[in-house]
């Protein structure tokens, strides 16, 4: 995964954790900031399934609780849930993110 590069983080991950594109280079990077080593094995195996996952395929996170590192050096407790869409609808024209 150290080669997955991070060129994209959304306002919000910014505001609740506080790293911004540039502080994390990778996924091991952000795999990285889950200080409590079960949770970040789980992180990793969830991040290791998304990436063999086809394009075009929706990924679903399903709900687990985990700690995450903040800039700051805080750590905060989230809830974790939700889908990663496919690339091709949050792409448009050149292939650029909306």
């Amino acid at each position: 995964m150290d080669d997955q590069k991070i060129v994209y983080m959304y306002r919000r991950l910014a505001e609740i954790f506080g790293y911004v594109v540039g502080n994390l280079e990778n996924i091991s990077d952000w795999i990285g900031k889950y200080p409590i080593l079960p949770e970040r094995a789980i992180a990793s195996t969830k991040w290791g399934q998304y990436l063999e996952t086809p394009d075009g395929v929706d990924f679903p996170i399903e709900r687990v609780e985990l700690s995450v590192a903040c800039k700051d050096g805080t750590v905060k407790t989230i809830l974790r849930n939700g889908m990663i869409l496919p690339i091709a609808l949050l792409c448009e024209g050149g292939g650029q993110p909306k």
